[in-house]
């Protein structure tokens, strides 16, 4: 494919069955399609056209079931339909109402005992 070629669904396909044929054999895979193999070959060296049901047939090969072709629009499309679900749902944060909470006193001042008299003359008071 060159820079100024507009790509299509079917011109992808065709690029993956070149790349396909130069890695192996495409008599194996004409044969999962019930089609011949030198029609395959014309197919992805474009010269010959397959009918939208074979070419989607060849798709869901290609990419395992993955993908699919839209033949109205002639472009590859994700065969996944479902919306995307995140991993983790987080826990929704609702405070409890100011009535509700329970009246727990919080920590309460510590009363100290009066100190001791100091010793005159010492440096500690009852060292």
């Amino acid at each position: 494919m060159s820079a100024d070629e507009i790509v299509t669904g079917t011109s992808l396909v065709r690029e993956a069955l070149r790349a396909r044929n130069r890695k192996s054999n495409m008599a194996g895979f004409a044969r999962d399609l019930g089609i011949a193999p030198d029609r395959l070959e014309g197919f992805a060296e474009d010269k010959t056209d397959l009918a939208p049901e074979t070419v989607q047939a060849i798709v869901k090969l290609l990419w395992g079931g993955h993908t699919e072709l839209d033949v109205e629009h002639d472009l590859l499309r994700s065969a996944n339909r479902q919306k995307p679900r995140p991993f983790i749902h987080p826990p929704v944060f609702v405070p409890a109402p100011l009535n509700l909470r329970p009246l727990i006193p919080g920590p309460q001042p510590v009363k100290r005992p009066p100190a001791a008299a100091k010793r005159k003359g010492w440096l500690h008071p009852w060292v």
